[in-house]
């Protein structure tokens, strides 16, 4: 039994009876289960009188995980443990950029046992004491199969380097990578922080052509694309319809005998609020 189960699992197959003391190995290796199987396949093995913590106490453990600024080891081992029973074109993510407002304010955190509320020197470095106006956020969804994890955060102020942001995307890839996962590209809004970034690895959209991806940091035989979020795509294209005149070209004036070439969606605008 000792070998298969721990201690405190065996007293509860002993006892049957509720408020047993998990230790903190057995929630480890609680979180790896439910990771693995899901909900569903965890409450089925408690069902089968498989000796596990409820449900809520996994709940309970993961509210009180540490979220100190900087990429999570903890939540990559929970998110590996997940992934290790998906094959490996199902570990093919995207990462996710994005940043949050936040109130400037300092703060005692218990669990970290420290003030938090500053710009992060990972980004700044130590010299910088600003406040923390924004957390900049990354985070990884799978391409085949709908999986997503928060994997890194650290506060910033309203501009971020360019560099910088690479530099930490650069870091999580490599993590994942020696995890099992692999990023095959990188998707954020246009903000003026991720072009910056684009910008320092040439990524450009002109006239007379588009780049779109880089050498992959760690996979030197592949390519890491680079995606602009398409709800932003969206919103941006409405408001160049709405605040710039398209010009059609004189051939198609001609063919369809309008009576000017210029064309405004504002009209469209002003037909539906009537």
């Amino acid at each position: 039994m000792h070998k298969v189960f721990s201690s405190d699992q065996v007293r509860a197959m002993e006892n049957r009876s509720r408020g047993t003391c998990w230790s903190q190995n057995t929630v480890k290796k609680a979180l790896q289960i439910r990771y693995a199987c899901g909900s569903r396949g965890y409450q089925f093995l408690r069902q089968g009188g498989f000796p596990l913590p409820a449900y809520r106490t996994l709940c309970n453990r993961v509210e009180q995980l540490h979220m100190a600024p900087g990429i999570n080891a903890t939540l990559l081992d929970m998110l590996s443990t997940k992934l290790s029973v998906y094959s490996e074109g199902e570990r093919d993510c995207c990462l996710l950029i994005d940043e949050v407002q936040l109130k400037e304010k300092v703060e005692y955190d218990k669990g970290l046992k420290r003030i938090v509320g500053m710009v992060g020197e990972d980004i700044y470095g130590n010299s910088t004491k600003s406040l923390a106006s924004h957390a900049l956020c990354y985070m990884v969804r799978g391409i085949r199969i709908n999986w997503k994890q928060v994997v890194a955060w650290y506060g910033t102020g309203a501009a971020t380097p360019g560099a910088k942001q690479w530099d930490i995307a650069k870091q999580i890839i490599e993590v994942l990578y020696a995890r099992g996962i692999t990023v095959r590209a990188v998707v954020s809004d246009m903000g003026p922080n991720n072009q910056s970034m684009w910008k320092q690895l040439g990524i450009a959209s002109k006239r007379d052509g588009a780049v779109n991806c880089v050498q992959h940091p760690v996979a030197s035989s592949d390519v890491i694309y680079f995606l602009a979020d398409v709800p932003h795509l969206l919103k941006n294209l409405r408001s160049m319809l709405l605040t710039h005149y398209i010009t059609l070209p004189d051939v198609v004036v001609q063919r369809h005998s309008l009576p000017v070439s210029k064309v405004s969606c504002i009209y469209f605008v002003k037909k539906l609020k009537m």
